[in-house]
């Protein structure tokens, strides 16, 4: 197969990949959204998920390889790096990709100041001057922040340095529990990821599998916090029930909840939902089956890991 063959079947499958999740979105009755849109649409919320993530994620992967295809070697080796703010996102899982590089920083910013929820008072949009007098930031260095959070498809710029809520900030509100995973990735997990080469280079915590030598740990403890990440999730009430929530978070990013539609629950009265936290997936399990079986889900905690 030449080069241009290549190429041709990843065009092939970007479309293909696209129109499928087109598709499944029309099929609930409604249009597809659009990224500027607000409202929630009905496959959001839906429990079964599976089809379209797997669509979604053809989509990524084919995209992904046709850009660093045809893309400069040097340009897509800075737009991958943490240190230049350039990347292509999808939503579903964009907000956890996004985290993932040097875009973190602003989302933090998003984070911190509550920004979306903000923003829920002013649908059409309000100027960074506005914005920064609620909650004290340079004009100047917001708007460039908010700019490249809205070219990221997060915010929308409805006209110079005015911003509103759209499809994907509003992932980012206090009551989405998927804000709490966010949160946990653009805040812990990015201090650790920080210092993985520190900590792989270090004489102690180099080649320790101890949970308490773990990345974020190493970065925690130059600031004297010692014990494993678990430990320094419990020191904080408001950190460990964010914690809590943002496993809800994930079970919403992950689709877990799938697992209602396709496993056999009929066929068990005792399912122990090991590590079940505070019952993501276990307590939508009962009161998806208690109403004609009597099932009975036992949530315990599994081992720590790192």
């Amino acid at each position: 197969m030449s080069n241009r063959a290549k190429l041709e079947s990843l065009l092939a499958l970007i479309n293909s990949a696209a129109q499928e999740a087109i598709s499944m979105y029309e099929r609930t009755g409604e249009d597809v959204p659009f990224i500027d849109s607000t409202e929630p649409h009905p496959l959001d919320e839906a429990v079964d998920q599976v089809a379209l993530k797997s669509a979604v994620r053809t989509l990524e992967g084919a995209c992904a390889q046709l850009c660093a295809t045809l893309a400069p070697p040097s340009h897509t080796a800075i737009n991958v790096s943490p240190s230049y703010p350039s990347r292509a996102i999808e939503f579903q899982t964009c907000l956890l990709q996004l985290v993932q590089v040097f875009d973190y920083a602003c989302f933090r910013v998003a984070l911190r100041e509550n920004i979306t929820d903000i923003l829920m008072d002013y649908p059409k949009g309000i100027h960074v001057n506005e914005l920064s007098k609620i909650i004290d930031i340079d004009p100047k260095k917001l708007a460039r922040m908010m700019r490249l959070l809205a070219t990221r498809g997060c915010y929308n710029e409805v006209d110079m340095d005015t911003f509103a809520n759209n499809r994907l900030s509003l992932v980012l509100h206090t009551e989405n529990p998927a804000r709490h995973m966010v949160n946990l990735q653009a805040d812990a997990c990015a201090k650790g990821a920080a210092v993985l080469y520190e900590t792989l280079k270090d004489p102690v915590n180099g080649y320790s599998d101890d949970p308490a030598h773990a990345p974020v740990m190493f970065a925690n403890n130059k600031e004297g916090i010692t014990g494993t990440f678990f430990d320094w999730m419990g020191q904080e009430d408001s950190r460990r029930e964010s914690y809590h929530y943002s496993m809800r978070g994930l079970s919403i990013i992950m689709g877990s909840l799938a697992v209602l539609t396709r496993f056999p629950f009929e066929k068990y009265s005792t399912v122990v939902d090991v590590g079940g936290g505070i019952g993501a997936v276990s307590l939508p399990a009962r009161q998806d089956t208690q109403a004609h079986q009597g099932y009975n889900p036992r949530s315990t905690r599994g081992p720590r890991s790192s």
